[in-house]
C-alpha cells in the first residue's frame, strides 16, 4: 500500500437525536470564523443549548461552525493531520 498518496477527509456535522449543539457566550462573526479570517480569544466560552450527548464533532447553534474534542485535536495533531476550512 503506498503511504505517500495524499488523502483528503471531511470532518463535518449531522445531528443525531440527543446530540449537544452549542452556543456561544462571546460575540463573533461566524463568517470570518469559517473562513479562518477570526481566531477566538481562549477560552472560547460556550454553553450547552441542547442535547445530552457529546461528541468528538461538535455543532454551534449557528449551523456552519463546529468545535473539536480535545481528543480528536490530539489524533490530528500526533499524526501531522492538518485540515483546511473549505
Amino acid at each position: 500500500m503506498d503511504t505517500n498518496k495524499q488523502k483528503i477527509y471531511r470532518v463535518g456535522i449531522k445531528r443525531k437525536k440527543d446530540e449537544i449543539l452549542l452556543e456561544s457566550l462571546n460575540d463573533y462573526d461566524h463568517i470570518k470564523l469559517r473562513l479562518g479570517e477570526y481566531s477566538p480569544d481562549v477560552p472560547f466560552k460556550m454553553r450547552v443549548s441542547e442535547g445530552k450527548v457529546l461528541y468528538d464533532v461538535v455543532g454551534f447553534q449557528d449551523t456552519s461552525n463546529f468545535a473539536i474534542s480535545q481528543r480528536l485535536y490530539s489524533l490530528f495533531k500526533n499524526n501531522n493531520i492538518w485540515f483546511k476550512v473549505l
